[in-house]
């Protein structure tokens, strides 16, 4: 019933250490002095070799001739130079969807909430269903479409959702191109034009700065999340009443699988680029089997939740006990939910595990799983990506130190990346390098503490942790080398330690610390292997002392071992306690909720 636990695969290290990243989110640092090269160069010596950069639309200039900042140049030069390779996402932010103009303008007579018109003191230049009322509920232009003009009246496609004084003011935004309508209409390809036109001049700027003869140098993230900023999708969410009679979600296949088209026709030009579909960040429903054979990833944001089990909310739909029967008593065990696998479990029924693995799973009829899409009778892979995730112990707890939370979001950095890179994630970024929010302190997600100022300075505890547990799967690395097998025998322990209680019964029994035991193989080279492991709890924030627990693992016939563990939080390497017996390794691990490595030679 663990989904995380439905295969054991022993991993290249190679793909921890190219898959560590983070979101490059640089605005406040840069904006306090702190230089984009003094930052780039402290991710990479930390182990940092991927970088997430958005480019929203609506950063091209109105004659579609660039969009590269000075700022954001600097930004690229330095992740040039220090071997950061850029994810660029690909967006349409509805506040700035796409080139437009931005004025203010006088409201002239009152108007209030539920009108359908509004009259303005100027009008010269707006254009019907492309100019429209900005701001009005949220960070949306145009969010009111003008439909007509007379005079200085205008006609709203929307009642006002609020009223307006006269001689107030007023933002009005006219868009280059008409918000998206029905896939493979004439309207749809009209925007798509300058969506693609869009992504050349990404291309363009990108490859100017990262390219060589046989790669792009950057890769391309198709979208960002649909829970906020999206729109720009949907032509019907800027009218009262539909425009297109259609099913709105048809967006997110086509505009993903018509840019992977594009990408495909370019050839050499897009050469290297990784395409990434990301309408998968918040829904469950994408598949790699549907996908565009251009279209070598998709992407997950699996932020955990935080909630105490049981809900205020009883759970919804089907309801398994722990033997995968309906349950109709629905019992729910109490505790803290807070943790970085929680979209591994199952505790809802949406789990990344369905596309992360190696197995093909049928859901409602499409094929899941990372090996799930054939071309011409052959598999044709489809990675997952994380391009973000993280935890902000403000949230969680309001009075949380600032020493304290950064030491909590180096242990969710840890288990993060051992977990995901091993189960099935080719790609797993942190959000984000720095902080927004300077109230904030170092209690937001922020990964560089708010007191970095210049190279030499310290990195703080998430970026130490990562570097060391990079180091530890870097040093000797083969990437040649095959994977060795590796079984888990049997996880015991004597104190019988539980993440919650159940009620007695087999349906709702007790789950076990050792059935949260995580093991995590990686591969470095023929004769090296590195398992992390630790306790999978359930609550980030709580902290677990150290445990003991016997460990059997085989696949190691016709060998002999030595054995040591890392602990990457202390940078402390000791002696473990093991017996040999043919291919199998009776071990005696101490372990707690953050990972420690177990480094296996062979002889």
């Amino acid at each position: 019933m663990q989904p995380w636990r439905c295969v054991l695969e022993t991993m290249p290290a190679g793909k921890f250490v190219d898959g560590v990243g983070i979101n490059m989110n640089l605005d406040q640092a840069l904006a306090r002095g702190v230089s984009a090269d003094d930052i780039c160069r402290t991710l990479a010596e930390h182990g940092i070799h991927q970088g997430r950069v958005e480019e929203n639309w609506g950063q091209l200039n109105w004659d579609e001739t660039s969009r590269m900042t000075p700022q954001r140049r600097s930004v690229l030069l330095a992740m040039k130079k220090y071997g950061i390779r850029p994810t660029v996402l690909v967006n349409a932010h509805c506040g700035a969807p796409c080139p437009l103009r931005q004025i203010e303008l006088k409201v002239l007579a009152a108007a209030e909430k539920g009108d359908r018109s509004i009259t303005l003191d100027n009008v010269s230049g707006l254009k019907p269903d492309y100019s429209g009322l900005s701001d009005l509920t949220d960070y949306w232009a145009a969010e009111n479409l003008i439909t007509a003009i007379d005079g200085n009246v205008c006609t709203l496609a929307k009642p006002l959702s609020k009223p307006f004084e006269a001689g107030s003011r007023i933002k009005v935004a006219t868009l280059m191109y008409r918000p998206f309508e029905k896939p493979g209409s004439a309207a749809y390809r009209v925007t798509l034009q300058g969506w693609l036109k869009n992504l050349e001049i990404i291309r363009r700027d990108y490859a100017e700065i990262f390219g060589s003869r046989d790669d792009c140098g950057f890769d391309i993230e198709i979208w960002n999340e649909l829970t906020f900023g999206s729109h720009f999708l949907y032509i019907n969410d800027y009218y009262a009443t539909p425009r297109v009679a259609y099913n709105n979600e048809d967006i997110f296949g086509a505009l993903a699988t018509d840019t992977a088209a594009y990408v495909a026709s370019r050839g050499d030009a897009y050469r290297g680029a990784i395409v990434e579909d990301s309408f998968s960040n918040t829904i469950p429903w994408t598949a790699a089997s549907r996908e565009h054979p251009r279209v070598s990833a998709i992407g997950k944001h699996p932020y955990p939740p935080v909630f105490d089990s049981p809900p205020a909310r009883q759970p919804r739909g089907k309801v398994l006990n722990a033997l995968g029967q309906p349950d109709s008593n629905a019992f729910v065990p109490a505790y803290r939910c807070n943790f970085p696998e929680y979209q591994a479990t199952a505790i809802q029924t949406e789990t990344v595990m369905r596309d992360a693995a190696p197995l093909t799973t049928d859901i409602y009829g499409v094929a899941h799983g990372r090996l799930s899409r054939t071309v011409d009778g052959k598999a044709l892979p489809c990675a997952l990506w994380i391009t973000e995730s993280n935890v902000s112990p403000k949230d969680c707890d309001p009075a949380v130190k600032e020493e304290r939370a950064m030491e909590v979001k180096a242990k969710f950095a840890a288990r993060f990346f051992s977990f995901f890179l091993n189960k099935g994630v080719d790609r797993a970024m942190l959000y984000a390098a720095c902080g927004n929010d300077p109230a904030a302190g170092d209690r937001e997600f922020n990964t560089l503490p708010q007191r970095f100022k210049r190279i030499g300075d310290d990195a703080g505890p998430v970026l130490a942790v990562t570097q060391r547990m990079v180091n530890r799967l870097s040093t000797g690395l083969d990437r040649q080398a095959a994977p060795r097998a590796v079984k888990v025998d049997s996880i015991a322990d004597t104190h019988d330690h539980v993440i919650f209680r159940g009620d007695g019964t087999a349906a709702h029994p007790d789950l076990f610390h050792r059935e949260v035991f995580a093991v995590l193989p990686y591969q470095v080279n023929a004769r090296r292997m590195v398992i992390v492991y630790y306790v999978m709890t359930r609550d980030i924030m709580a902290e677990l002392p150290p445990e003991a627990f016997d460990v059997a693992l085989s696949g190691f016939a016709g060998t002999s071992a030595n054995v040591s563990v890392y602990d990457p939080f202390a940078n402390r390497t000791e002696r473990v306690p093991f017996v040999q017996d043919g291919g199998r390794l009776n071990l005696q691990l101490v372990a707690t909720d953050r990972p420690r490595m177990l480094v296996i030679d062979l002889r």
